[in-house]
């Protein structure tokens, strides 16, 4: 199971309406490691805040939380 943890939306300006267009997909997972610099679904980050930290202030990122406890 994965669980959709946070997602960032883009502020239309003009109608000030929320507009979701996705970007990248960032994964955190226990088998993960946060020092190599790449992420993606077989290669997740380890921790949770540094996922969130590794998030754009442009927006756009979805981060999913791999099983584990």
């Amino acid at each position: 199971m994965i669980l959709v943890i946070i997602v960032f939306l883009a502020v239309n300006e003009k109608n000030n309406s929320v507009e979701f267009s996705p970007g990248d997909a960032l994964y955190v997972s226990l088998s993960g490691d946060d020092t190599t610099g790449v992420v993606s679904f077989d290669a997740p980050w380890r921790t949770i805040n540094y996922g969130v930290s590794q998030i754009s202030s442009d927006g756009g990122e979805i981060l999913y939380i791999r099983d584990g406890v």
